[in-house]
């Protein structure tokens, strides 16, 4: 016996079971807060998509002050959940609002900002990217840093196209013994620049494998290139300092599955 799936949801519908999902995904905070020690940054840091706060946290908790946006209501949710069960000190240097990161506008400016774990790709327009990049521009005081995290797409074949690609995980839940099955299918578009990306979940009893909740979360990415990426950030005013090819802070090259951006405005 099973259930019917009942909804698709957009980008942020993973809210419940993000933290979960993404418990060992670290090596990323440890490479931020290794630049910002190296650089001495003892400013506010501001974090596009910040989600449920995975990265935004342990940063407060290392002593800094964290502004966080975001435009998924469960998201921010989760995040202001997590905040409260930080240490009184912690939680008070993070603050959550909701807000686009293509047309934000906050008070103040900050010593540093994070673009994480692919968020910028959820801008599909060359518009959009080119002015997030220029607002993050226009709120970092002189001498800023700005960190990017942008995935490399798989190059397409002779005959120009890319063959789907599908794996599953298993996410552990607490609630009465029961797992989480996500299957990830990617779907590119080599013409269109774009990957659509289907999560699909499946919440089953570990006993006897009844499926108690179903459903699937649906967004597109661009696909873009690391020149596209580098000479966007430029194109906004920043100067470009380092590329790492991972979160170990390897140099980047023709082996890296990433791409992370240093940069500063000058």
């Amino acid at each position: 016996m099973t259930c019917r799936r009942n909804d698709v949801r957009p980008y942020g519908g993973q809210a419940t079971v993000y933290d979960r999902e993404y418990r060992c995904h670290v090596l990323d905070v440890r490479l931020y807060l290794d630049r910002l020690r190296y650089h001495r940054v003892r400013g506010p840091v501001l974090e596009l998509g910040v989600g449920t706060g995975r990265v935004a946290a342990p940063i407060a908790t290392a002593g800094y002050s964290v502004t966080g946006i975001d435009l998924s209501d469960s998201m921010l949710r989760q995040a202001r959940r997590l905040r409260g069960a930080l240490d009184p000190a912690v939680a008070a240097r993070l603050r959550f609002c909701k807000a686009d990161m293509a047309s934000f506008q906050l008070k103040g400016t900050f010593a540093a900002i994070l673009i994480p774990f692919s968020t910028l790709n959820l801008l599909l327009d060359d518009s959009a990217r080119t002015t997030c990049l220029e607002l993050c521009h226009d709120h970092l005081e002189p001498g800023g840093l700005l960190w990017l995290d942008a995935p490399i797409p798989p190059k397409p074949g002779a005959d120009g196209k890319l063959p789907e690609r599908r794996f599953t995980s298993k996410i552990p839940l607490s609630r009465y013994g029961h797992v989480m099955e996500k299957e990830t299918i990617d779907r590119p578009d080599v013409a269109l620049g774009i990957d659509e990306i289907t999560y699909r979940y499946r919440e089953t009893r570990e006993d006897d494998g009844l499926v108690v909740r179903a459903y699937d979360v649906v967004f597109q990415m661009a696909r873009l290139s690391p020149a596209e990426v580098q000479e966007a950030v430029e194109a906004a005013g920043f100067d470009v300092m380092e590329r790492f090819g991972d979160y170990l802070g390897s140099p980047f090259g023709p082996a890296a599955d990433r791409l992370v951006i240093e940069a500063v405005r000058p």
